[in-house]
C-alpha cells in the first residue's frame, strides 16, 4: 500500500512538473514577441523624424543666400484665401500667363499642412500688375482668392513720420521673419552679423514655427548700428526684414533660452536661442 502510495505521489509531481513547462515557454515567447514588434515601430518612428529634419540640416547657407537674392530682385504677389489642397504646381500653372516667375512659396506649419495663402515672386513690375489685375477677386479652386502686391520700397521701409528716434543701444528687435523660415536661413542670417552674442527667436509652441520677431544682443552700441543696416536691407523669402534698437529683452517665464534652467511648462509663445 504505501509503495502505491509513493508511486501515485511520484505521478502527480511529473504531472505538474510537465505542465508547468509549457506555460513559461508561452510567457517567454509573449515576451519575445512584443519586443520584436516594438523594435521596428521605435526604428521606423526614429527614420521618419531623421528623413523631415535631414533636409534643414544639409542644406547649405550659400543655397539659402541663394535663395534670398533671386527674391529681392522680383517682385511678388501675395495670394489670400487659398484652398489648402493648392501646391506650388498649382500656383505656377495658374500665374505663369502673367510673366516669368523666379519662385513659389506657400508657407506650411509644423505638420506640413499649408496654411492657406502663397506668394509668387515675378521677374518684373508688370507681371504683378498682370496678376493683380487678372487673378483678384477670382474664383481658383472653389475660393474667392485675394491677389495683391508684396514689395516694400525704401520710402515704405522709413520710419512713419512723427515717430520719435530710438534711443541707440547693445540690442535689437528684428521684425517681419517670415514664418516658414527654417534653422538653416536663420543662420544664415546670424552669422552675418558681426559682434553678436545671443539671440533668442519667438517661437509658437503649437507648431514650432518662428512667430515673426527675434530679439539679438551685441557687444557694443557700433555692433548693433552696423547690423540693424544690414537687416534693413535683407528680404528673407517674401519679406523684407525690419530691425530697430529697443532695450535689453528679458525671456518671458517658461520660455526656452541658454540662460534657463527652469522645467515648468513653457508658455504658449517662446523664445529659442541660437
Amino acid at each position: 500500500m504505501q509503495s502505491f502510495r509513493r508511486a501515485a505521489l511520484r505521478a502527480a509531481c511529473s504531472s505538474q512538473r510537465a505542465m508547468a513547462v509549457p506555460r513559461q515557454q508561452v510567457a517567454s515567447f509573449a515576451i519575445q514577441i512584443s519586443k520584436q514588434n516594438l523594435r521596428p515601430t521605435t526604428s521606423f518612428l526614429l527614420a521618419r523624424a531623421f528623413s523631415r529634419s535631414a533636409p534643414v540640416a544639409e542644406e547649405a547657407p550659400g543655397s539659402v543666400q541663394a535663395k534670398v537674392e533671386t527674391v529681392r530682385k522680383g517682385h511678388t504677389v501675395f495670394i489670400g484665401n487659398m484652398s489648402y489642397d493648392a501646391t506650388e504646381t498649382h500656383l505656377h500653372e495658374a500665374f505663369s500667363k502673367y510673366g516669368d516667375i523666379l519662385s513659389i512659396t506657400i508657407p506650411r506649419d509644423g505638420r506640413g499642412s499649408a496654411r492657406g495663402f502663397g506668394f509668387v515672386n515675378f521677374q518684373d513690375e508688370a507681371a504683378v500688375e498682370a496678376a493683380v489685375e487678372g487673378a483678384n477677386q477670382s474664383f481658383w479652386h472653389g475660393r474667392r482668392i485675394l491677389v495683391q502686391p508684396r514689395r516694400q520700397t525704401e520710402e515704405q521701409r522709413a520710419k512713419p513720420a512723427g515717430r520719435p528716434e530710438s534711443t541707440p543701444s547693445n540690442y535689437l528687435y528684428i521684425g517681419n521673419i517670415p514664418y516658414e523660415t527654417s534653422d538653416a536661413d536663420l543662420n544664415a542670417l546670424f552669422n552675418e552679423l558681426e559682434g553678436l552674442t545671443a539671440v533668442r527667436v519667438a517661437i509658437d509652441r503649437n507648431t514650432g514655427w518662428p512667430r515673426g520677431f527675434a530679439h539679438a544682443d551685441f557687444e557694443s552700441v557700433e555692433a548693433a548700428t552696423a547690423a540693424m543696416e544690414k537687416i534693413n536691407t535683407r528680404q528673407m523669402g517674401a519679406r523684407v526684414l525690419r530691425a530697430d534698437y529697443t532695450t535689453q529683452n528679458t525671456p518671458k517665464k517658461g520660455s526656452r533660452s541658454s540662460s534657463s534652467s527652469s522645467s515648468a511648462a513653457p508658455a504658449e509663445d517662446s523664445e529659442a536661442s541660437f
